[in-house]
Formats: structure tokens, C-alpha cells, sequence
């Protein structure tokens, strides 16, 4: 995000930025009611998706978080139903219905039902309490970049699964200024998928000798 914006502000210095941290569900008012003009996020939801241009950024992949005194804390990749005894902390389904729903799925597929302890509206949140010790959590890897000191990623075996972050704005919009954001993101859009892969590889190769 921050070389985006100085990319844009480098073209367009007179035009004002302002930058706003909000839940998927704050991001979709505030689209709505025209307080923002472009976001980034997850798959809206499909009762409103066709009044949105969406555009894949980079797609993600989904990891296990333990804190970094957990028993699996020196390992680099698990199967998924070695957490199946664990304490859960998953993020708030309302925030992100695909997400939470996948994370159910494979958890019933690998043999368990997960014990749900805590559903974070925020990622950050999430991350302090799995570092917290307060159980273990499954969510996107691109969570790595926030502050996560006390935690520990682990990749998970035979999970495929797919987490697209995209670029959203309104179809009709007539602003010269978001278009413009918009091509600059759209220009970025290969530079960030190879960052991103790089480090999914990083960890992904850890996954594969186990599989």
C-alpha cells in the first residue's frame, strides 16, 4: 500500500490521500455511502458484487499460527488435523463470510470440528492472541506483515486453498483521480503477485516435502 500511494502522490502531488483501516463490513459502508473511493480486500459478498469493479491483486494462501511457545512452534508444516485438539481463534465470519466458511470446511475434512474460542474483527487482534497464548489460528498468510512478534507460521499440508485480495471501486465512477489509482494498482499488480509468491514458496516448500 505505501508504494502504491507514493507511486500515485509521485505522478499526482496535488492530489490529497487520505488512507482509512477498516473491517470488510465498515469497507462495504463506506463504498456504498461514497466515504471512500477504492478499496482493498477480500471477495465482496455476491448480493452486491455487480455494483463493484473488483481486480485480483495477488492471491494468498492459508497457514496455521501457533505462538511461539507451542509444541509445534519448531516445526515449519503440519497437517491440519494434528490441530484438531487446539483451541481455535478464526476470524469473524461477518468480516469474512468465504474465508471462515473455507477455514469450517477443512477442518471437517481433515476429521474434527473446531473449538471455537475467540472471532477477532481484526487481523491484528488475532495475531495478539494467538501470541498471547490463547489458542492456535488458520487465516492468510499475508498476515506475516503485520506485527507478529510471539508468533509462529506454519504451512499446512494439502491445503490448495486460494485467498485472492483485490482492488474494488464503484463501476460508474466518473473521478479522474481513482482511475488513475486504479491503472497505477492494475501496473503493480504483477510486481506484487512475484512478491508475494516468493514468500509463499519460502514457506509452501516446507508443505511439499511433507505431502
Amino acid at each position: 500500500m505505501a508504494s502504491l500511494v507514493r507511486r500515485y502522490k509521485l505522478q499526482f502531488p496535488k492530489v490529497h490521500v487520505t488512507l482509512f483501516e477498516m473491517t470488510a463490513t465498515e469497507q462495504i459502508d463506506a463504498l456504498n455511502n461514497e466515504r471512500i473511493d477504492v478499496a482493498f480486500s477480500r471477495e465482496l459478498p455476491t448480493s452486491i458484487n455487480t455494483q463493484y469493479s473488483s481486480h485480483n491483486i495477488y492471491i494468498d494462501k492459508l497457514v496455521a499460527i501457533v505462538n511461539q511457545s507451542h509444541k509445534f512452534a519448531g516445526k515449519k508444516a503440519i497437517n491440519l488435523a494434528q490441530l484438531k485438539t487446539e483451541q481455535f481463534i478464526i476470524f469473524n465470519r461477518d468480516e469474512a463470510l468465504g474465508l471462515f466458511d473455507e477455514t469450517i470446511t477443512l477442518c471437517k475434512q481433515a476429521g474434527f470440528s473446531p473449538n471455537l474460542v475467540s472471532r477477532p474483527r481484526h487481523m491484528q487482534t488475532l495475531l495478539t492472541e494467538v501470541a498471547a497464548g490463547l489458542g492456535v489460528a488458520i487465516a492468510p498468510y499475508c498476515v506475516s506483515k503485520l506485527y507478529n512478534a510471539g508468533c509462529h507460521f506454519l504451512a499446512l499440508n494439502n491445503v490448495t486453498t486460494q485467498i485472492p485480495l483485490q482492488i474494488q471501486y464503484k463501476h460508474n465512477h466518473p473521478s479522474a483521480t481513482v482511475n488513475a489509482f486504479v491503472e497505477i494498482a492494475l501496473n503493480a499488480q504483477s510486481d506484487i503477485q512475484q512478491s508475494m509468491t516468493k514468500q509463499i514458496k519460502a514457506i509452501s516448500k516446507y508443505s511439499d516435502a511433507f505431502t
